[in-house]
């Protein structure tokens, strides 16, 4: 596979619409908070969502890396050819990843994401502090799922950021060490 150095159109209207998705979930959480009369300590519960979104983006993520790793090929209809080949790229040529923009490395994940936010946005209700809740979970969750490329491009960093690596350190995005071990 040769590597994709540009953004296509797929990439950058996939991250516009991962971006404009997002602001409207942030808005539709913050517009529910404003207006939530009976806000007290569910404040604190709610920063207990974040943890939870972090475990099960995390949980999601290994499971479409096994899944990506193990089944279809490039021939695989939908996916092959845009998910799973530049996915196995990096095993052949692990500094393939380094090569990718920003829009390249996560275009198709925001794609992705972005179909995910939708039932967020327009499903979910606010009429309560459960479905408030939700909504932060799915906002936590969406972000953090769609960065995964990007968390796992910067272990292959050899010299990343000092922020990057301060993250991956304390175990909160994957480390070069840990990545190795698969």
């Amino acid at each position: 596979m040769t590597t994709k150095n540009f953004p296509t159109a797929f990439d950058l209207s996939s991250s516009i619409a991962f971006l404009f998705l997002e602001m409207l979930l942030i808005h539709k959480i913050w517009n529910a908070l404003v207006n939530y009369n009976q806000l007290g300590i569910e404040v604190w519960a709610f920063l207990l969502i974040i943890p939870v979104g972090f475990i099960v983006s995390d949980l999601i993520s290994g499971l479409v890396h096994y899944q990506a790793d193990n089944f279809g090929n490039s021939d695989t209809p939908i996916f092959g050819s845009t998910f799973i080949e530049p996915f196995r790229s990096h095993h052949d040529d692990p500094g393939d990843i380094l090569k990718h923009n920003f829009f390249v490395t996560n275009g198709n994940t925001f794609f992705i994401v972005a179909i995910g936010l939708i039932p967020g946005i327009f499903l979910f209700p606010t009429s309560s502090l459960v479905w408030i809740g939700l909504n932060i979970f799915w906002l936590v969750l969406s972000i953090l799922t769609a960065f995964t490329n990007q968390f796992h491009k910067w272990a292959h960093h050899p010299s990343p950021h000092k922020l990057v690596k301060l993250l991956q350190k304390s175990g909160l995005i994957i480390s070069p060490k840990n990545h190795n071990i698969h």
